[in-house]
Parts: C-alpha cells; sequence; structure tokens
C-alpha cells in the first residue's frame, strides 16, 4: 500500500534538535573526530606502508560514518547521547558492515545490470557508438542510481530498529515502493549538508556533520511511520 512521509518535517525536527543541543553535540562530534584523527596521523607517521595508510583513512572514515549516524538516531528517538552508548553500538558494527557490504552490492549489480541491458540493446539496433546510445546510456544509468539509493537507508534500519542484515535489506526494498524520487531526494540533501561541511572545512563541518545524522535520523523515521501506519 503507498504511503508518504514528509523531507520538510525531517528537516524541522532536525533543526530544532540541532538548536537545542548545538553545544553538546558539537562537543560529541570534536569528539569523535579529532582523537581517532590524531591517532590515524601518528600511525601514519610510523607505517611505512602507503597501503596500510590508505586502510586507515578508510577505517577512520567509516567508523565516523557509522557513528555520526548512530549518534543522529540516538538523539531522534531519547533526544540525547551518552559516551556509553558506543558500548551499545560498537557490538552492531560486524552486521552493520555485512549490511553495507550486501546494499552496496546490490545497488553496483542493479546499475552494471541496466547499464549491460541497454547497451545490448542498443548494440542490436546498431546504435552503441552513436550519440543517442550514449544518452540513453547516461539516463539509464541515472534511473539505476536512483532507484538502488533506497539500499542506503540500511544503516537506520540495522541500527535503530535492531534487524539483521537480510531483514534490513528487505524493508529499504519495501520503502522504496512508490517513493523511488523522494528517498533519492532526501537522501541527496543528506550527502549535500555533508559535502558543504567538508568545503568549510573543520568548522563548517561541525554545524553540518550533525545536522546531516540529525536529518537522516529524523527522516528515516518519518519514513518508518508513515510505513506502519
Amino acid at each position: 500500500m503507498p504511503y508518504s512521509f514528509s523531507i520538510r518535517s525531517a528537516w524541522s525536527l532536525a533543526f530544532q534538535t540541532y538548536k537545542a543541543n548545538w553545544k553538546k553535540l558539537t562537543l560529541i562530534f570534536i569528539t569523535i573526530i579529532i582523537p581517532p584523527y590524531a591517532l590515524l596521523l601518528v600511525l601514519s607517521a610510523f607505517l611505512p606502508w602507503q597501503k596500510i595508510n590508505e586502510a586507515l583513512v578508510l577505517l577512520f572514515a567509516y567508523f565516523w560514518f557509522t557513528g555520526s549516524t548512530y549518534i543522529g538516531i540516538r538523539f531522534a528517538e531519547n533526544n540525547t547521547f551518552y559516551f556509553r552508548e558506543f558500548g551499545v553500538f560498537l557490538p552492531k558494527l560486524p552486521k552493520l558492515i555485512i549490511g553495507h557490504l550486501l546494499a552496496y552490492g546490490i545497488m553496483a549489480g542493479m546499475i552494471i545490470a541496466a547499464l549491460t541491458f541497454t547497451f545490448a540493446i542498443l548494440l542490436l539496433l546498431g546504435l552503441d557508438n552513436s550519440t543517442t546510445g550514449f544518452v540513453c546510456l547516461a539516463i539509464t544509468g541515472l534511473i539505476a542510481i536512483i532507484w538502488a539509493m533506497r539500499f542506503q537507508l540500511v544503516s537506520y534500519f540495522i541500527l535503530a530498529k535492531e534487524m539483521n542484515p537480510l531483514t534490513a535489506i528487505k524493508v529499504c526494498h519495501r520503502a522504496g515502493r512508490g517513493q523511488t524520487f523522494k528517498i533519492a531526494f532526501f537522501l541527496a540533501l543528506c550527502s549535500a549538508l555533508e559535502s558543504l561541511g567538508v568545503s568549510l572545512i573543520f568548522v563548517g563541518f561541525l554545524f553540518t556533520g550533525p545536522l546531516a545524522a540529525l536529518f537522516f535520523a529524523y527522516g528515516c523515521r518519518e519514513m518508518t511511520n508513515a510505513m506502519s501506519g
């Protein structure tokens, strides 16, 4: 059955929560960014292998992304966050990693399958080297990406709803029914907020990072409530 959720409501709740808790959120985000980053710099100085340094950077980025998502969810659920809650978050990491591998594997598979099918049709029609063929491939790829973006919601369902990875993937697929473009727009706004913070370097990120995490959490909560209602 079709449902609908409000992006405007999610943004309003996120902004109100940030406004009421900006000091605590800033302190939390400083805490989860500076110590791990300082440790990363120290390890990078002593480790001679570039590949290990790159792996550490990816590990830091993943920890920050999943950790900030969890903080946003806890604020959306309880209007606060305590550092001891990381003790609850860390055991969920294996499930979260599996969920992300499944989600991004499905996304990549859908995009590759869509592009391969379109290219095969263009090849049969003799349009594979034409401008028309290129435009068709670009449009197909864009539609596949927009459709597959729903699986980025997997973090919320694992962290907030205690689902196992497979169940979370199924719920992500169900969440996208009739809301494909709206979910894609919502996730694009979340990414734009984070990108804006990165472009403004550290100070800007302390504002947009928490806001993006809250926006994602409230948006997913609105979506889940609308689905169950």
